[in-house]
């Protein structure tokens, strides 16, 4: 009967006294052992790569916004060398200090110098402008109490798109939130009849 380590290891130990080589190598198949893993490695590469995407090529010369600090807000600023380490990049920003930042913390910046509608911020260009929309009617409230949640949500959503044009005709657009209906549950209510 081989030993605990013998079961272990799949063969002899190597001891003090002298053994034939053939006794020291492996009993179970070894490729098949080797294929295995390499098919469970595979498998484990497929999953953790999941969400992993390929980074954009950044060029010299090529306009982007930049952290230089994690807490900062974002700063714009032109590449001026890309390296020297592979994911790395050497940018001038607007105030003309040179910063070293990885690609992955680095957008391009792909607003148009030449158009006014933009405020040039990351934040207006990834979040809902609030002056785009429009001001509720305050009867649509009341008259849509008893409508059902399905009417009453789409006749909210048609009285917000307003075309962008008529935003700036107003001089003084007032914003408010979207209210929908609250509903107390039925154990709060005050009406309640008794059983």
């Amino acid at each position: 009967m081989p030993s605990p380590a013998e079961l272990l290891m799949g063969r002899k130990l190597r001891a003090f006294l002298s053994s034939h080589p053939g006794q020291l190598k492996p009993t179970f198949d070894v490729e098949r052992a080797r294929e295995a893993l390499r098919k469970r490695q595979i498998i484990q590469n497929k999953y953790a790569n999941k969400h992993a995407t390929v980074l954009p090529v950044l060029h010299q010369n090529t306009k982007v916004w930049f952290k230089h600090k994690m807490k900062e807000p974002w700063k714009q600023g032109t590449v001026i060398q890309v390296g020297p380490q592979p994911r790395s990049c050497i940018i001038k920003g607007e105030d003309g200090g040179v910063f070293r930042s990885n690609i992955f913390h680095i957008r391009q910046d792909y607003t148009e110098d030449d158009n006014p509608r933009w405020s040039r911020t990351v934040e207006d260009l990834y979040n809902s402008d609030a002056t785009e929309i429009s001001r509720i009617p305050n009867n649509s409230a009341d008259s849509q109490v008893n409508a059902s949640p399905k009417t009453n949500r789409s006749n909210i959503n048609q009285q917000l798109q307003v075309p962008i044009e008529n935003c700036s005709e107003q001089s003084n657009p007032v914003v408010r939130k979207p209210s929908r209906n609250i509903v107390k549950p039925v154990r709060c209510r005050d009406n309640l009849k008794e059983l």
